[in-house]
């Protein structure tokens, strides 16, 4: 088993490849630095050294030099592997102090294990090395000095370059200042005066709001700027809002258009459309968005909606089949109804079958003719038909078609089926019913028991004297108890008013005398149930005569309509609905007449052009004088052209209204067709959209000027701001590198990782676990310069601290495991929780835990206290405290450890961590602090408010 000797200050990439070394079967140890591992290599020579460069107390440089001088070392085989050295001359370097490979971070493990396995190869093969002639060490100190001037040199160029720009920059500052100043009057005094809202929101509050935004919300500007946004928002719609906000700030794809309500002081809520878009303000991000008051519009949409939502379950609960079908027999719509009748699933529709299947052969010639006739204009009343179902059976019903009109072009034909197999069956019943009548009356109750119609019995005293069992079923009421009741007791008054009359017309003397005449009424009747529930029955009551020819009584004969009426009235509601919800839409319509040459507007379209609609009366060869001649000419050549393809008519047309003021008007129209496919001409709409296309071009206009002043002066701002800073963390800049790449080379290396690994165990995990930390790790870094600049906005969103605290210590537990660390968690019970960024509270965490980590010798312990307390002004905080038994902070020295670059670790630590920390913790309106005592401990105290 060959031996590894690994050497990196970094502690994930150095555990990352020590496992993807040990898991391809090789012995590996490792060093933080470079004096470290000459000393393993000496107590114990590995088979190769693989090291980075970039490392405190002596870097690999360094070690590669003091290897190959000493001559019980100078055999071991050296690889670089670095990411923080990378140019050419790094590597000539290298290789000219006698390492064997220089490869740069990230690198593909498996090409990494093929080159160890080749320097190994080659170590076999090589000669015993000479000593180095003293030549060559002065020439590597030569060489190393000059990489390590090069570096410094030309950190020093680039800094007096940005100094040299910033003053150019700053020179050019004011002019650009006056001239925005000058843009911005001209742009708000344009926005102030818009009728369309328009704000700047930044950070939760608004920036900036025109007056039309005052006027729509009801309140002042100081009211509106000093309060966050959401509170104008209608709660249900606040978090979506808010989302949508933050997540256009920080660059993700979010819709630019999208609906919300508003709620008004006084209570009062409007649905808005907001067209949004991301804007420099003030040197950060922020929104620029337009507001349109949509209440009105949503309204009708909403009742047009529900107009056809229940228009749909009226048709698809009809108690009799429904369909559409087109002209080549395919069935495109059916009710639930249909698959009843014809004993089939709403599958067999979408699978498809021509309606002609559902003729019987001898029947198709039939309907062929039936559609010719509709086709020509011809009412067809019902047909009667022998119709098959999908199981092959065949049952008589009766067939009322229309055709369907698209554009006044027929495209197929709407239809009802109604199957007549039980009324056939109820007719032949209700004649032998009759028959049996006159031969037995146990008969005729036998059989008048079992059918479906109601069937009932009255003397002419106009007494019930027997009912169906049909009768009690719909009604309620027991034979016994409709003997007890009184005509017009159970008749609706005007039911038992046209019962009178009936008797008058049809049961006089002459009508009673004439024996051979037979006496039968048809109407409609109301009666009640026995709940009271008023019932509607289709009845025929005929006059029953004794074996002597003399009147004895009447026989009626029903059937129970009431759904059918009840559903015929919501149709008719449904049909008002649509016919309201058309005219509250406010859209002007037109149409005209080729034959007569007639034109008519309505009373919407008469208004908008201006016209006084009692006064004028015009045609297609007198037209109102409000086009210009350039609209005119468009407008006639568009309807040349619909009459000429059929095409719909759109366009926009300037119209002059007489009183003055030009208008601007979308106009939509189509053709018509008669039955016989000619043209009699065209109707359609008018939209005034004159306020829209205005605002529009001088919103493009000022939102493309504006954007650009802002972007300028916004770039200039921020380039003055990060300028100063980066002159101030310049030095840091070499590190920095090195830390992102070093976690970048971490994910490479896990990703091979697990390719590798393939089976269960609990190195995978430990390996998963590590490479989520490293993705972390390369997160937090970069954010963690943003954050010190402020560039950052918060993420808010509602986190359990306790949970987060758990989340980073699955980042450190390795630290605590491998300085043999005692962790102690004392969490109060029922802890609320907070809103706040959880990414960067815990990256707040992991500093504050790394701190005390580095702190503690093996064997301390480490204590996370969390607990809610409440100050004097009886504001709530979640109390975290993080306590290690560490070397402790001098006196001298505690009030320093939140200061930028302030540190007491070894050099190569940037020291920005607790000052990170700090603006993390301000900007949530938390504290962070910390108590400490030399040789007996750190506590490092932060408070969170409670607040959601």
């Amino acid at each position: 088993m060959k031996k590894i000797l690994v050497v990196d200050d970094n502690r994930e990439s150095l555990y990352m490849l020590e496992q993807f070394l040990a898991g391809n079967g090789m012995a590996v140890s490792t060093a933080g630095n470079g004096a470290e591992a000459l000393q393993k290599a000496a107590a114990a020579p590995p088979d190769l050294i693989i090291t980075d460069i970039l490392m405190p107390v002596m870097d690999g440089y360094m070690l590669c030099r003091k290897l190959k001088s000493d001559v019980k070392l100078r055999h071991i085989p050296l690889i670089f592997y670095s990411a923080t050295y990378t140019t050419p001359q790094d590597e000539a370097f290298a290789l000219s102090i006698g390492a064997e490979r220089f490869i740069t971070k990230p690198q593909d493990l498996n090409a990494l294990i093929q080159i160890i396995n080749e320097v190994l190869q080659q170590k076999q093969e090589a000669t015993p090395e000479t000593e180095r002639p003293l030549g060559e060490e002065m020439e590597f100190f030569r060489q190393y000095n000059e990489i390590l001037f090069n570096k410094l040199e030309k950190k020093i160029a680039d800094l007096h370059q940005v100094n040299q720009t910033l003053q150019e920059e700053i020179a050019g500052h004011e002019k650009a200042n006056r001239k925005m100043f000058e843009s911005e009057a001209k742009y708000r005094l344009l926005v102030e005066n818009s009728s369309e809202v328009v704000f700047i929101a930044q950070e939760g509050i608004i920036k900036f709001i025109n007056r039309a935004a005052i006027n729509l919300l009801g309140s002042s500007y100081e009211e509106l700027t000093s309060n966050p946004f959401t509170d104008f928002i209608h709660p249900d719609d606040r978090e979506m809002v808010l989302a949508n906000h933050l997540r256009r700030l920080r660059g993700e794809a979010v819709p630019n258009i999208y609906t919300f309500r508003i709620i008004t002081p006084k209570g009062i809520v409007r649905w808005v459309e907001i067209h949004a878009a991301i804007v420099p303000w003030q040197g950060k991000p922020a929104t620029l968005n337009f507001l349109t008051d949509i209440t009105e519009r949503r309204q009708a949409h909403e009742a047009l909606q529900a107009s056809e939502k229940k228009y749909r379950e009226l048709y698809d609960f009809l108690p009799i089949p429904v369909y559409e079908m087109d002209f080549s027999g395919n069935i495109i719509s059916a009710n639930r109804a249909i698959y009843e009748t014809f004993r089939g699933t709403e599958e067999d529709l979408k699978r498809g079958f021509k309606g002609w299947d559902l003729l019987s052969p001898e029947e198709v010639e039939k309907s062929r003719n039936n559609i010719q006739e509709l086709l020509k204009g011809k009412l067809i009343a019902g047909t009667e038909y022998k119709l098959r179902r999908l199981d092959g059976s065949v049952f008589p019903a009766i067939v009322i078609s229309r055709v369907i009109y698209d554009n006044d072009k027929p495209v197929g034909l709407r239809g009802a089926i109604v199957d007549i197999t039980e009324r056939q069956q109820a007719e032949a019943q209700r004649e032998a019913s009759l028959e049996a009548l006159r031969q037995s009356e146990h008969q005729q109750r036998i059989i008048t028991d079992n059918i479906q119609d109601m069937v009932w019995l009255m003397d002419m005293n106009l007494h019930i004297t027997w009912v169906s069992r049909s009768v009690t079923q719909v009604i309620g009421f027991t034979p016994e108890e409709l003997s007890q009741v009184s005509l017009n007791k159970l008749l609706l008054p005007e039911s038992y008013e046209l019962v009178q009359q009936l008797m008058l017309e049809h049961l006089t003397n002459d009508n009673l005398a004439n024996k051979d005449k037979a006496i039968i009424v048809n109407n409609e009747f109301g009666y009640y149930g026995k709940n009271g529930d008023p019932h509607w029955g289709e009845m025929s009551i005929s006059l029953l005569r004794d074996a002597a020819g003399e009147p004895s009584g009447f026989l009626g004969v029903g059937r129970d309509i009431t759904k059918r009426r009840q559903m015929e009235k919501a149709l008719q509601e449904t049909q008002k609905q649509l016919h309201d919800a058309y005219r509250l839409a406010k859209i002007g319509s037109w149409s005209w007449n080729i034959r007569d040459k007639s034109i008519i507007w309505s009373e919407e379209l008469y208004r908008m052009t201006g016209l006084n609609n009692h006064a004028m009366s015009f045609s297609d060869t007198k037209h109102p004088q409000i086009y210009t001649h350039e609209s005119w000419e468009r407008l006639k050549e568009a309807v040349s052209h619909s009459l000429k393809t059929g095409e719909p008519l759109q366009l926009e047309l300037e119209i002059e209204r007489p009183r003055g003021g030009n208008r601007c008007l979308n106009w939509l129209g189509g053709v018509i067709y008669d039955n016989e496919g000619n043209i009699t001409g065209m109707h359609g709409t008018a939209q005034d959209i004159t306020e829209r296309k205005l605002i529009e071009s001088e919103l493009q206009k000022t939102n493309l000027e504006l954007a650009c002043a802002c972007k300028e002066l916004g770039e200039k701002q921020d380039l003055v701001i990060q300028q100063e800073k980066m002159a101030s963390i310049g030095m840091l800049a070499a590190g920095i590198a090195h830390e992102i790449k070093n976690p970048l080379a971490i994910i490479l290396q896990g990703v091979n990782f697990l390719q590798t690994a393939i089976k269960d165990n609990s190195l995978l995990l430990d390996v998963v676990e590590r490479l989520n930390s490293a993705v972390l790790r390369a997160d937090i870094i970069v954010k963690g310069l943003l954050s010190y600049s402020r560039q950052n906005p918060l993420e808010l969103t509602k986190q359990n601290v306790p949970a987060l605290i758990d989340e980073s210590l699955v980042l450190t537990e390795h630290e605590f495991r491998k300085n043999n660390l005692q962790l102690i968690k004392e969490y109060a019970p029922d802890l609320p929780d907070i809103c706040v960024d959880g990414n960067q509270i815990k990256q707040v965490f992991v500093n504050v835990l790394l701190n005390g980590i580095n702190a503690m010798s093996a064997g301390g312990t480490f204590t996370i206290m969390v607990s809610q307390i409440e100050d004097d002004n009886k504001r709530k905080f979640l109390e975290i405290i993080f306590r290690d038994t560490g070397h402790g902070i001098p006196a001298d020295k505690i009030n320093n450890i939140f200061d930028p670059f302030f540190t007491t670790k070894p050099i190569g630590n940037t020291g920005l961590g607790l000052s990170i920390s700090r603006g993390i913790i301000d900007r949530h309106d938390g504290t962070i602090s910390a108590e400490s005592e030399a040789g007996r401990g750190t506590s490092i105290i932060i408070r969170l408010p409670v607040k959601l």
